[in-house]
């Protein structure tokens, strides 16, 4: 929930609307820029304590940035969702198996799920 400029509340961006936003910001980067993500996948992690989440943010303060944290760490059991260029994918999975990290794939390819929605757009 988010503040209002009274004192109340309103609900903030559903998971959905938070996914179908990004997922359009990537197919208008990959139509100005033509970007390729082609193997990029998107991971789901979830960090069990402090430490693992200080691990989380060791990654978002690589140079150069070797993930792109679309919901970044904040606390422990709040999951981290990062994309992860193909090229980074086996380094990034082995850094976090081997720091006990648990993850999950959201997006198996990127690329797969943006043709998807543009051919879908050009209906």
């Amino acid at each position: 929930m988010q503040g209002t400029p009274g004192g109340g509340t309103r609900p903030g961006p559903s998971p959905v609307d938070r996914r179908t936003l990004l997922v359009f910001s990537f197919i208008l980067a990959a139509a100005l820029g033509q970007m390729n993500f082609t193997g990029d996948q998107v991971l789901r992690v979830l960090a069990k304590d402090e430490k693992q989440l200080s691990l989380l943010g060791d990654l978002e303060g690589l140079k150069p940035q070797k993930v792109d944290f679309w919901r970044g760490p904040a606390r422990p059991s709040l999951p981290v969702d990062m994309r992860v260029p193909f090229s980074e994918l086996k380094d990034i999975k082995a850094y976090l198996e081997s720091h006990g990290l648990a993850y999950s794939i959201m997006i198996k390819d990127i690329q797969v799920l943006l043709d998807e929605e543009r051919q879908a757009m050009a209906k």
